[in-house]
């Protein structure tokens, strides 16, 4: 059975939704939440090509098989404030990158970025192609409304033999996930939990 995690910072309390007394977003991140589940749809994500062009356009290096950290689900029917954010550093480059990839080819919401010039444009989702965004990209949800779910398949791809490019994307990862793929350690709950004292951040 297919087991998912809502993540915990998207849910309603946090301002990844709210701004100033409104709500900007109904957005949702749902993980796989156990190995069952990531081995299913990692071997969707091998499907889509996603390893394989990471490797052909030589993101990670030569030597380095690349390793799937997690996968999400993305459902939102409106969003109406952009919240930049980048989620990596710039300091990883190409060695992680964020895929995402619409579910339907009807797409209302599209995906913003901030431009050198810190001018913000948006870029439309179309089927059968995915964006993938490395380190330092600034980018958000765009602006928009769909009159159902908008959905994304939202994976995280990044060297697998580097591990200071691990210890660079486990920062990021571990305020949110409940359960990855240590490309060191295998499939593991969130390392921080023994340390906090808390067993599940599930919602």
């Amino acid at each position: 059975t297919d087991n998912f995690c809502l993540v915990a910072p998207y849910s309603q309390d946090t301002l990844t939704f709210k701004f100033v007394n409104d709500v900007r977003s109904d957005i949702r991140w749902y993980s796989v939440n156990n190995e069952g589940t990531y081995e299913k749809y990692s071997k969707l994500v091998q499907q889509l090509g996603l390893i394989d062009t990471v490797k052909e356009r030589k993101w990670v290096d030569e030597d380095d098989e690349p390793s799937i950290y997690t996968m999400f689900f993305i459902p939102r029917s409106f969003s109406k404030e952009y919240q930049l954010h980048e989620d990596w550093p710039v300091e990883v480059g190409t060695q992680v990158t964020t895929f995402l990839i619409p579910l339907s080819d009807i797409f209302n919401i599209g995906l913003a970025y901030l431009d050198n010039d810190n001018k913000t444009h948006e870029l439309d989702y179309k089927f059968g192609r995915a964006f993938g965004l490395g380190g330092g990209f600034k980018h958000s949800t765009g602006k928009g409304r769909s009159e159902s779910q908008d959905v994304l398949l939202c994976v995280y791809i990044g060297s697998s033999k580097k591990k200071d490019i691990w210890k660079y994307a486990l920062r990021y990862i571990a305020d949110e996930l409940e359960h990855y793929m240590s490309p060191f350690h295998g499939f593991v709950q969130n390392e921080n939990f023994q340390i906090e004292g808390v067993t599940s951040k599930c919602q």
